[in-house]
């Protein structure tokens, strides 16, 4: 009989008890870490619940403008899309 193998997702032992994992998650464009995790809920509660683990979704610095609206149909931009003003739009 052989013994059960350990959960390779076990974290591993703390040598005090104020150590607290922490997971940094990373939001993209036009989110915040708030949505981000929200949206993520059902994976951060079982993260919680079985490992005691926090996820972590800080902010970017820096504010969101409309020059930031990207345009998806743009062929010739090799990041997917080019930046559009609504001015541009009108």
């Amino acid at each position: 009989m052989h013994s059960p193998q350990k959960n390779s997702l076990t974290p591993p032992p703390t040598t005090t008890n104020n150590m607290r994992h922490k997971i940094l998650v990373l939001h993209g464009n036009r989110q915040t870490g708030d949505l981000l995790l929200h949206r993520m809920d059902k994976l951060h509660k079982a993260i919680r619940r079985e490992f005691q683990w926090e996820m972590v979704a800080p902010d970017a610095p820096h504010v969101w403008s409309s020059h930031d609206i990207i345009d998806d149909d743009d062929d010739n931009n090799p990041h997917g899309g080019h930046a559009t003003s609504k001015e541009e739009e009108k």
